[in-house]
């Protein structure tokens, strides 16, 4: 019975290799079905089961690329963000006068922390590819994640937004910031 199934099989995946051959000449489903010596049923029944394979696929492959994408942003992100307060030399002069009363000046050296705009401008176009790759700027509301329509839903009443600024806070907040041990 093996031996049968595995006959119809490669005759299904033979003929439906002919039928995609066909479909991407232009041919119609009568044409297929008359060549082939099947109905135009049996066609557009392994056409559209090919069709649904190659969306899954291409739908699992997005899916991986899209994970893999926020993976290297959050990456990114961290080590930004240990980066966002550097450590900058200063020196101050303070002016004094002597025993004799000359003026001596004398130079007090200190680092000072400051912000780091290359990493803040690093982060904040790290964000808006974030919010592109999940299509949060989308000014359309409709969106429905769902293989049968290759869509996906946005729900309204939730504030993304809010959610993505609570994210960040907690992100850069001094409980999540890396000491730096370099010398």
């Amino acid at each position: 019975m093996t031996e049968k199934k595995s006959i119809k099989a490669i005759a299904k995946t033979e003929n439906l290799n002919k039928i995609m051959q066909l479909k991407l000449r232009g041919y119609t489903d009568t044409n297929i079905a008359n060549s082939l010596n099947t109905t135009t049923y049996k066609v557009a029944k392994l056409y559209n089961e090919a069709l649904t394979t190659v969306n899954n696929d291409s739908f699992e492959k997005l899916k991986t690329v899209r994970d893999t994408t926020q993976l290297r942003y959050e990456s990114l992100l961290v080590d930004l963000y240990a980066k966002l307060k550097k450590e900058v030399p200063k020196k101050k002069t303070i002016s004094t006068t002597d025993e004799n009363g000359e003026a001596v000046n004398k130079i007090e050296h200190y680092t000072e922390e400051e912000l780091n705009y290359d990493s803040i401008d690093k982060i904040l176009k790290i964000m808006e590819a974030q919010r592109k790759l999940f299509g949060i700027d989308s000014e359309k509301a409709e969106i429905n994640i769902d293989n049968r329509q290759q869509t996906f839903t946005i729900d309204e009443n939730f504030d993304y937004r809010a959610e993505m600024e609570k994210k960040w806070k907690n992100l850069i907040s001094d409980d999540n910031v890396i000491e730096s041990t370099t010398n």
